[in-house]
């Protein structure tokens, strides 16, 4: 997936300007339309994209963005939150350690 850049603090996917029922790239795309961009390209990737929603995402960048030395304020405005209260609840702290496990567990299988 591309982006444009930010927009009003936020990640701003493309979309496909071939197709002609989506709007034009370099404008925003609306939520419906994000998450079943996001769902398709999770599906074809190999996995249920069914199970994933635009939190999925949030969670996941937040995490990322905790991971890489972001402070919670940075976060809060990437994630376009009101609070720093609310940002920190899609940041998963364990994440590495589930990382490490999980490599640890596939060089037994």
């Amino acid at each position: 997936m591309e982006f444009l850049g930010e927009h009003q603090g936020s990640l701003v996917p493309t979309c496909r300007p071939c197709q002609v029922d989506r709007p034009h790239p370099s404008r925003a795309i609306g939520h419906s339309l994000a998450v079943q961009d996001l769902r398709n390209t999770i599906t074809l990737a190999g996995h249920n994209g069914k199970l994933y929603s635009e939190h999925s995402c949030k969670g996941g960048g937040a995490t990322h963005a905790a991971n890489s030395g972001l402070v919670d304020q940075e976060i809060r405005e990437m994630g376009n939150w009101k609070s720093l209260k609310t940002a920190r609840l899609y940041i998963d702290h364990n994440t590495p350690l589930r990382q490490k496990r999980s490599l640890r567990l596939q060089k037994l299988i």
